[in-house]
């Protein structure tokens, strides 16, 4: 156990975390090994503290474009306050120079990694040195005493490789997103999508496409969800092992979605009319409808990518260098698409 010096006033430290249940779990850790220290939190959730800020004026003529991520303040976990600790909403300059010490305590991973980073930029903090980072594989209290214990620093390399990954997701979902808004906002009024749905997710249209063409008969949503998680593609990225019982083993990151993501993109399908629950059977069977046969029917060959997780994993391992290869992809597709609305 440390301590700070008896005579001193408290060090005041803000630790960027995930999600109020992660501060809980993390406050009696720190205070265990710093019991002196004065403690706040702030939320960068998973979902994102930021959100993409697409441009209000996106007319298919543009159509392919690419153009450079921007974001803006998202309302995600804002307001929340705890009994225990104070809980900050921001990081600029005012609420920083009240604290001696920022901590980035999010989840050890790509998405963990990328949102501390991309928060402290949206607020002009400077972390070119790095800040102490709390790295847990868990959340009991003895892992998170260890890695308090044992901070590392964001400016390691092998944590800004993650965060660098992390950056060609981002990239390829914005120009994504600007580019699908126009089409899909034209052709889903013309398949009788229902009004107000504009939007087609990347991840939602290439799970559409296959169960229009491999599972018209509809599955049990456990089932989808667990395509999306073993999600194998044409075979081109072969799995990278498997497990004892035989099943293939998918690299995380070249998986259909998130554990987070994967139950909001099957509600997305449903909420456009493209999967419905099938009559007479289980409560929790549900099958592509006419909506969605209409729409896989309208879209170009090209947009028919089982391999596009894993391609954009790959290409993630090498950015920024594989930039030019995203770009030519996402001015293909969407290209080809245009030319059949």
């Amino acid at each position: 156990m440390q301590t700070n010096s008896p005579n001193t006033n408290p060090r005041h430290v803000l630790i960027v975390c995930e999600k109020p249940s992660q501060a809980n779990n993390q406050l009696p850790a720190w205070m265990h090994v710093y019991p002196d220290d004065v403690v706040s939190f702030m939320y960068v959730p998973v979902i994102g503290h930021l959100k993409m800020k697409l441009p209000r004026d996106l007319p298919i003529s543009g159509v392919p474009r690419i153009m450079e991520p921007d974001w803006e303040r998202s309302d995600v976990l804002k307001g929340l306050t705890s009994k225990r600790f104070h809980v900050e909403e921001d990081l600029l300059p005012e609420t920083l120079a009240k604290y001696d010490l920022v901590v980035c305590g999010t989840d050890a991973d790509r998405q963990g990694e990328y949102n501390f980073r991309k928060t402290a930029e949206f607020y002009g903090m400077d972390i070119s040195a790095g800040v102490p980072r709390i790295l847990a594989q868990a959340e009991d209290f003895n892992t998170l005493v260890h890695a308090i214990e044992n901070m590392r620093n964001t400016s390691d390399a092998d944590l800004t490789d993650i965060a660098t990954k992390a950056e060609a997701f981002k990239f390829f979902n914005y120009n994504y997103a600007i580019n699908a808004l126009p089409c899909w906002s034209i052709l889903l009024p013309q398949i009788g999508a229902p009004e107000g749905q504009n939007f087609v997710s990347k991840s939602a249209l290439q799970l559409i496409i296959k169960l229009v063409e491999e599972y018209p008969d509809g599955l049990y949503e456990s089932d989808i969800l667990q395509l999306m998680n073993r999600w194998l593609g044409s075979g081109k990225y072969p799995p990278i092992g498997e497990d004892h019982h035989g099943r293939p083993i998918i690299e995380y990151d070249a998986r259909m979605g998130s554990p987070v993501s994967r139950s909001r993109i099957v509600d997305d399908l449903k909420d456009l009319g493209m999967l419905a629950q099938v009559a007479g059977a289980r409560r929790y069977t549900f099958a592509p409808t006419e909506i969605a046969h209409r729409f896989v029917g309208r879209l170009h060959k090209k947009m028919r990518d089982p391999d596009q997780p894993a391609r954009i994993n790959e290409w993630s391992k090498t950015w920024p260098g594989s930039r030019p290869a995203m770009e030519k992809y996402i001015r293909t597709i969407f290209g080809c698409q245009k030319r059949k609305l």
